[in-house]
């Protein structure tokens, strides 16, 4: 599970580190935040296309 600041950067390298070790990888959508909307739009796309799975907070704390 992975949330946190700089999703075009930070969170997009451990996403994607972590998905080609073999980890399934659940990103908190509303827990992050991009530098720019546009870099960060781009970032949600290339790590949901490489396997991650977004969901938001309440989904999860739902869960719990």
């Amino acid at each position: 599970m992975v949330f946190g600041l700089a999703t075009d950067y930070f969170i997009k390298a451990s996403v994607l580190d972590a998905l080609n070790l073999g980890f399934k990888v659940y990103v908190i959508k509303d827990l992050c935040l991009g530098i720019s909307e546009g870099s960060a739009m781009k970032a949600r796309v290339e790590m949901k296309s490489s396997g991650a799975i977004f969901f938001e907070k309440s989904k999860f704390l739902a869960s719990i």
